[in-house]
């Protein structure tokens, strides 16, 4: 994969590419032998969803912050401030 991110190397965009693999590998070992489940595509599914949903409810969370900023509507929290 040829990646352009600023202030990355391409090694560690390497190193990263092979961590990437090794896990994959490592979770299908993991279902197809440990758990004897060879067809685990829709607990993958689900646990993308997760993540998917994570990732929507913490941009929600930046804009709320960001909007409560500009509209001085609530008191600047710690917490929240280091989120975004």
């Amino acid at each position: 994969m040829d990646l352009d991110i600023p202030n990355v190397t391409k090694e560690t965009i390497e190193v990263a590419e092979q961590v990437k693999s090794r896990l994959a590998e490592d979770v299908h070992s993991y279902y197809t032998y440990e758990l004897r489940t060879p067809n685990y595509a829709s607990r993958l599914h689900k646990m993308s969803s997760i993540v998917s949903a994570v990732d929507k409810l913490q941009e929600r969370r930046k804009e709320d912050s960001q909007l409560s900023r500009v509209f001085n509507i609530f008191k600047q929290d710690v917490f929240m401030s280091e989120l975004v």
